[in-house]
């Protein structure tokens, strides 16, 4: 549900880039979730990578979208990271920050199609690398 919830996201935020302030707004999410990547400890890089996904979906425009997005992630993000902290050295964070940047660039382009692309592989990507991790991870 998520794949498709932030996908229809990431259209819409690329179909309204060039509202006042998304421009800055993405590309200082982007900026903030590709130093945390390169600086901070992996809880701090699950804060700014929910902070990332959470600007997609409110420049969408729609309240109802977001809250329906706020409530899958809450449930997913501390299931999908806390076995994959244990094991970032896979490189879950390498990957992760080059889809953002490429989803960052897409929406920038105004691609919606693309964007929304971008976005549900990602999601698709980050949930394939999670069930590979072993089953004893999620007890």
């Amino acid at each position: 549900m998520r794949e498709v919830l932030e996908g229809l996201a990431a259209r819409l935020a690329a179909l309204r880039i060039k509202a006042p302030g998304h421009r800055d707004r993405l590309l200082a999410a982007l900026n903030a979730v590709q130093e945390t990547a390169r600086t901070a400890e992996m809880p701090q890089y699950i804060d700014e990578n929910l902070r990332f996904h959470r600007t997609v979906v409110e420049m969408s425009g729609h309240t109802r979208l977001l809250e329906l997005v706020d409530q899958l992630q809450l449930q997913t993000f501390r299931v999908q990271f806390r076995s994959a902290a244990a094991h970032d050295r896979t490189g879950m964070r390498g990957f992760s920050v080059s889809e953002h940047q490429s989803l960052a660039e897409a929406i920038l382009a105004g691609d919606a199609e693309q964007a929304e692309n971008i976005m549900r592989t990602h999601l698709r990507h980050t949930g394939s690398s999670i069930l590979q991790l072993p089953d004893s991870d999620f007890a």
